[in-house]
């Protein structure tokens, strides 16, 4: 067999994935030929090759053969290998239950984890399936998870191509991840003005209610023990996920976790409010974009309906994680 396209389909059919150092020295090729054909396969579709990176080099596959990726789950990072392993376990896991580190861990881990987007009632939400889990059985498992509350729309599976940026990530992705970022300000440029028009508008009645009467006094007091309590519950939630805990502000952190060969920063924003609007959302999303880094916002509130359509439109770089009183 001469042709080494042949030769690699023959070695993948019978040894399962491989890397392509080992492909090279199967078809007894240099390696960046090697590394040209494998592309040009992958191309035409003739391959696929994993998310999962084992030193600085995917893994190369047939299609049908994904099951056999089960084996190099030990290669993951310590975190990712936790959350698949939890939704290995679980089979089905809701997005929304889960906490921003396994939510993170789960979107970088795509060769195991899949997306499903399941319509409840008008609400979107995401759900995650093992990836040997077929689409029937996964939906058999949610509509018993949701005691009969999954509407009668079509589940859709749609690829969640989102990662978060990392400390000692490639260049090339963290430009064109920053490049991403900058489309999206310009684009809320106008946003931001009529925020700032509204937080005068907000401090000037503020200032105005500075004088009232006793009662509406101590409601405001009230409110203040309200926020304190919210805040103290929010800190101890954080030392719980993230190594550490700075405060930048009474309701502003700077979190980190060491991940795996970097470390993953957060700034956490704490909000207060019954209701978050879009409003709210942009706003929390220009403080992370100033500081150049993705935005958790802790809230005991709810997101408005226009609210929660717009929160797509940011992916992983705002995480709203709400605080049950």
């Amino acid at each position: 067999m001469s042709n080494p396209k042949e030769k690699i389909i023959e070695f993948l059919k019978e040894n399962g994935p491989a890397l392509p150092n080992e492909i090279a020295k199967h078809i007894q090729k240099p390696l960046l030929i090697t590394s040209a054909i494998l592309s040009e396969m992958v191309e035409s579709k003739q391959l696929k090759f994993s998310n999962l990176k084992i030193g600085s080099s995917p893994l190369y596959y047939i299609e049908g053969q994904e099951e056999k990726l089960e084996k190099f789950i030990e290669k993951l990072n310590q975190r990712e290998k936790e959350a698949v392993q939890l939704l290995k376990k679980e089979k089905i896991l809701r997005d929304d239950n889960l906490s921003p580190v396994i939510r993170v861990a789960l979107r970088n881990a795509r060769d195991f984890a899949k997306p499903l987007k399941v319509n409840v009632k008008g609400e979107q939400i995401i759900f995650w399936r093992y990836f040997s889990l077929s689409n029937e059985e996964a939906i058999q498992i949610i509509k018993e998870k949701l005691k009969g509350e999954v509407s009668k729309e079509k589940i859709e599976q749609k690829k969640v191509e989102e990662r978060i940026e990392e400390v000692k990530e490639e260049i090339k992705e963290k430009e064109r991840k920053i490049e991403k970022i900058e489309k999206k300000e310009e684009g809320l440029k106008q946003e931001k003005k009529e925020i700032e028009v509204k937080e005068k508008q907000e401090r000037k009645i503020e200032k105005q209610e500075l004088v009232v009467k006793p009662e509406k006094k101590e409601k405001r007091k009230s409110k203040k023990k309200e926020e304190k309590q919210l805040v103290e519950k929010c800190i101890q939630l954080l030392k719980e996920e993230f190594d550490t805990v700075e405060k930048i502000d009474e309701d502003k952190f700077i979190c980190k976790k060491k991940m795996g060969v970097g470390e993953i920063r957060y700034l956490c924003i704490i909000k207060n409010k019954k209701k978050i609007n879009e409003a709210d959302l942009s706003l929390v999303y220009q403080e992370g974009q100033n500081k150049k880094m993705p935005v958790l916002m802790l809230t005991s509130g709810t997101l408005t309906k226009k609210a929660k359509s717009f929160l797509s439109r940011f992916g992983d770089f705002l995480l709203v994680s709400f605080i049950k009183d």
